[in-house]
């Protein structure tokens, strides 16, 4: 019986790494380390909360810079990781971006970040990469 590995993915775009088979790759690489991957996604912040309110995660992705506009207006890095840690929920937690830096005031424990600035055409390749190597 193998264990679940429970992710949770909120990205504005995460319809892009849908169509380009990243959120799969990840679950192969789960399912190869002998887990059974749980992956729920979203580009909706209330899905998100509802989620997290209602499951345990092993690790949660998200888009640092995320719409600011339509459902995700006035959201974004340091707004998830401040509710979601005053939820007491203390869950590693992956930010990314590759509009602009990652500034914040984000002090909280058990925090990563990925900047793909630099590297425009390998963005959602250095997302799934920087996620497989903390599942390692």
């Amino acid at each position: 019986m193998k264990l679940d590995y429970r992710i949770l993915w909120l990205d504005d775009k995460i319809d892009e790494f849908k169509a380009d088979e990243y959120i799969e790759e990840i679950e192969n690489h789960l399912i190869s380390e002998e887990f059974n991957p749980v992956i729920h996604e979203t580009n909706d912040q209330s899905k998100f909360f509802e989620y997290l309110q209602n499951n345990n995660y092993d690790l949660i992705l998200t888009d640092f810079h995320l719409n600011e506009t339509g459902q995700n207006k006035g959201i974004d890095g340091d707004t998830i990781v401040e509710t979601v840690r005053k939820k007491n929920i203390f869950t590693e937690i992956l930010f990314y971006t590759a509009k602009a830096p990652l500034q914040g005031k984000l002090t909280w424990d058990r925090i990563s970040f990925l900047e793909t600035a630099e590297l425009p055409d390998v963005h959602h390749e250095e997302v799934v990469k920087k996620t497989k190597n903390l599942l390692i």
